[in-house]
């Protein structure tokens, strides 16, 4: 594959290309102001300070925890495909504001089929939100500590966890997240006419320091190469389709205001006569194609480099100057983590990008009270929910059917911020109704509680002879049904004798019920009381007879 570099000089193989594209990092590290900034710079590895904590791992997965108790890795399911030994070794740290000690994962390159869990435990002595994890292969050409993809903060355990398909030397940093940016690229290249290409790509900028000229970040990220098909219209097969970008220095300079940044990646390929190989190697600050033109793309949007946001639209045109071999267009879209955006949500009062996913999204912060007022995105009436900034389909006071067997009428209730169906009025005290799967009866405060008229029980008062379940009031009540006779001795008090059903003090000459319930009875307390049949008979009021001692 012929491939036009710096002074167009021809790339004739895969090692010159990756070369270059290193030189391309390098130099790339080596611009900017030489102000005070503080800026990316390469690191060694770490040294060892204990003996690596190891256990053979297979298929099933499992964890490993570093001697010091500060790291664990969680291996998944499928992660591994056959028993290996998976360590954890303590080492100094060299990433740049390293918080305590690095450690180094083995074996050391492995790649994984299911991400694995990198997990720190944080430092107590500062915000979670303030802390980050970074990565540094020891084997690789550049040395650079880079930030993780994608991370999840546990503030109650005080956890940061990173996942990662690959094992390599890992540290917590310290690191201020809303300085960061993030955000996407592709590339579209025709440079070598016989395989154009195009691939898209991700990134992460973090924040390495600024004066008075610039805004300074090392860039890192990946790109994915896109279907690929050679002159004669075979497809190619790449090695792999995402690529690791080379690390380097991006520089955001403030007047003029300019993103200068650069990117390379190198993807082998399989097909009928397409080369071996594509390089992707690019900059828009003049390092790269020095005999072709340059600039901002005619047509396109201007460019915009503020703290906030860096988007631009870039040519490099070799079509010009012999020989001819094409042109390589970039877009880019980067976004501060944690500036301002707006979802759209209309119960949201701020939203800021978040870039705990790797990539820059917009998401609500603040929201309104629940159970404000709103319209919805079919314009209907609704309320917010509180908690995610939505708005929720809700008509306060609307008829609804309620769940409770025992409310008469039900509306919708707004206020807690989602639609809820509320219990207005209730059916009348004893009107049956079914609890569960048990009949039952309404209460006057409009429960359904179980109750079988006529069910024996057992009642508490040492008079009664008989009682059964009474569910008028809305509820089981033990109910007595008949009684011992009057006198009958009882012990819930002293002397006790049932009168009328109730456990009573004897007092001589109470009424009493005699064998002859018709007459009139005395009750006379001796060693046993006993009720006395005095002869005359009972008299009931006009018009009713006296039958077993009642009038009726």
């Amino acid at each position: 594959m012929t491939l036009s570099v710096a002074g167009m000089q021809a790339l004739p193989n895969r090692a010159t290309a990756k070369a270059f594209a290193l030189s391309l990092a390098l130099a790339c590290a080596a611009c900017g102001s030489g102000g005070g900034v503080t800026r990316p710079t390469a690191a060694s590895p770490g040294s060892p300070v204990a003996a690596p904590v190891s256990a053979q791992l297979g298929s099933p997965g499992g964890t490993v925890t570093s001697a010091d108790g500060r790291l664990t890795v969680h291996i998944p399911a499928g992660a591994l495909a056959q028993a290996t030994t998976v360590s954890v070794q303590e080492i100094t740290n060299t990433a740049p504001n390293g918080i305590g000690s690095a450690y180094r994962l083995g074996p050391s390159g492995s790649v994984f089929a299911v991400p694995v869990a990198i997990t720190f435990r944080a430092d107590l002595s500062r915000p979670a939100a303030n802390q980050a994890v970074w990565f540094y292969d020891p084997t690789a050409t550049d040395k650079y500590w880079v930030p993780s993809g994608s991370l999840l903060r546990n503030v109650r355990n005080n956890l940061v966890t990173s996942q990662s398909t690959h094992f390599s030397d890992w540290s917590l940093v310290a690191s201020d997240p809303s300085q960061n940016m993030a955000g996407t690229f592709t590339v579209t290249s025709s440079l070598n006419v016989s395989t154009p290409f195009t691939a898209n790509g991700a990134v992460s900028l973090a924040y390495s320091g600024a004066d008075a000229v610039e805004r300074v970040y090392l860039l890192s990220g990946s790109a994915t190469l896109q279907t690929v098909t050679d002159a004669t219209g075979n497809v190619c097969t790449p090695d792999s389709a995402t690529k690791n970008l080379i690390p380097n220095v991006a520089e955001a300079f403030l007047s003029p205001a300019k993103l200068a940044w650069a990117g390379s990646a190198l993807w082998d390929l399989t097909c009928g006569t397409a080369p071996d190989f594509i390089e992707m190697v690019f900059d828009d600050n003049g390092m790269t194609h020095l005999d072709c033109a340059r600039g901002f793309t005619s047509g396109a949007a201007a460019p915009v480099t503020t703290a906030d946001q860096a988007t631009g639209d870039y040519t490099i045109d070799c079509t010009q100057s012999p020989p001819s071999i094409g042109t390589l267009r970039v877009t880019w879209n980067f976004l501060r983590c944690g500036g301002t955006c707006s979802t759209g949500d209309v119960c949201a009062t701020a939203s800021a990008y978040d870039c705990s996913s790797g990539q820059p999204v917009c998401t609500d912060t603040t929201f309104v009270a629940a159970g404000t007022a709103c319209t919805t995105s079919t314009g209907g009436a609704g309320v917010c929910n509180g908690s995610s900034g939505s708005c929720v389909a809700c008509v306060q006071g609307a008829t609804c059917t309620s769940a409770n067997p025992c409310a008469a009428t039900a509306t919708i209730d707004c206020s807690s911020g989602a639609p809820v169906c509320t219990d207005q009025t209730f059916l009348a005290t004893g009107t049956a109704c079914t609890s569960g799967t048990a009949a039952g009866v309404c209460s006057s405060s409009g429960v359904c509680n179980a109750c079988v008229t006529g069910t024996a029980c057992t009642s508490t008062n040492v008079c009664a002879t008989s009682a059964a379940i009474s569910c008028t009031s809305g509820g089981p009540v033990c109910t007595d049904q008949t009684f011992e006779a009057d006198g009958t001795s009882c012990t819930t008090v002293s002397g006790g004798v049932c009168l009328s059903g109730t456990c009573q003090s004897c007092t001589n000459g109470a009424s009493c019920v005699p064998a002859s319930p018709c007459d009139v009875g005395t009750l006379s307390c001796g060693t046993t009381p006993t009720c006395v049949d005095t002869g005359t008979p009972v008299t009931c009021p006009s018009g009713q007879t006296c039958t077993n001692g009642t009038c009726a």
